[in-house]
């Protein structure tokens, strides 16, 4: 495997040390079921402000009105307010339901932390927003993070040309995208809530998208805690630390019914800031990747690796102590916002 990964195109491109330029980052998020969509925003922002990286745009995959409002907040109080939004309109999952209460943060952080959204009626369609950001983009620059549905990125590829590029949506991925990262599924093979989420989707990326790819599978956050230094170490008026603890407001109880979360933050599966960390700065020591093959999709979205010459695929391989990396994202996600 050494070999494979020392000498595979993607695992170059995932072994390379940090860029020359900064790394133009379209962020695709179901930011509502889940806290660490939120800490993985605040991930990006952060890296944005150390020069590692520049957001180009924020897509939400699901069709919940909250999404986009709540992204919106979270730019805002990292400074870049004129981040565009765009929000799932052309089919997909609704982003919550009765057990997950999607709205549980994402509905209070729309309405009570400064955006310009205030709902997803408002925001851009996000096939057009991801045309219009990838078609102004220089060749092979674009890095695209998914951390929920793979929805978007399916229409995305079915799109047609129109007055923002002449290529079809597939051949603009091809021209102007040079890594996806994406947090889902298990690996070598299992079942995870992201791919399974809109199943079709998820096989028409996996099988359709005309470049490398890495996934970060739940294997890889399920035990690498972060979140709870949100409580002491940043202001109340970070709504990222708001979507932490009314999260746990909600679910902490189920695993612990003695976590007072009126006290603090639990410490969170960090599954969905992997997939910004090693879009913007690769493996590093944090990770290796198995090279040798390709995912596979079953019709209900549960995945598979297979061994194949030549694969533009790999998934993510623990390397580094769970509580050092832990501590690492903690540090990117505590960190104020440039200026502050």
């Amino acid at each position: 495997m050494l070999l494979r990964l020392l000498t595979s195109a993607i695992a170059l491109l995932l072994a390379a040390h940090a860029a020359a330029q900064p790394v133009r980052v379209i962020f695709d998020t179901d930011l509502g079921p889940d806290s660490d969509d939120a800490g993985a925003l605040a991930v990006l922002h952060a890296l944005a402000d150390r020069g590692e990286a520049r957001i180009l745009g924020v897509a939400c995959s699901t069709t919940s009105p909250w999404c986009p409002p709540a992204a919106d907040a979270v730019n805002t109080y990292y400074r870049r307010p004129d981040v565009p939004v765009g929000t799932n309109r052309r089919g997909g999952p609704a982003g919550g339901s009765e057990e997950w209460y999607g709205d549980s943060f994402n509905g209070y952080v729309a309405g009570h932390f400064p955006n310009d959204l205030q709902h997803g009626e408002y925001a851009e369609d996000a096939v057009v927003l991801y045309r219009q950001l990838l078609a102004a983009a220089p060749d092979t620059s674009v890095a695209v993070v998914v951390v929920g549905p793979l929805s978007n990125l399916a229409h995305l590829l079915a799109s047609p040309s129109d007055s923002l590029s002449p290529m079809i949506g597939r051949d603009l991925v091809a021209r102007k995208v040079r890594l996806l990262s994406v947090m889902g599924g298990r690996f070598p093979e299992g079942s995870e809530s992201n791919f399974m989420a809109d199943a079709a989707a998820t096989r028409a990326v996996v099988d359709g998208w005309p470049g490398r790819v890495v996934f970060s599978g739940f294997e890889i956050g399920v035990e690498l805690a972060s979140g709870a230094r949100l409580w002491d170490e940043t202001p109340p008026e970070n709504p990222v630390r708001a979507a932490y603890h009314l999260w746990d407001l909600h679910f902490a109880r189920r695993f612990s019914p003695e976590f007072d979360p009126t006290s603090g933050i639990w410490p969170h599966s960090s599954y969905d800031q992997t997939a910004v960390l090693v879009a913007v700065r690769g493996l590093r020591d944090y990770w290796t990747a198995d090279t040798t093959g390709r995912a596979a999709i079953a019709d209900d979205g549960a995945n598979r690796w297979f061994a194949t010459p030549d694969g533009d695929h790999a998934y993510l391989v623990e390397a580094m102590p769970l509580e050092a990396l832990g501590a690492i994202i903690d540090d990117l996600m505590v960190a104020p916002p440039a200026g502050r």
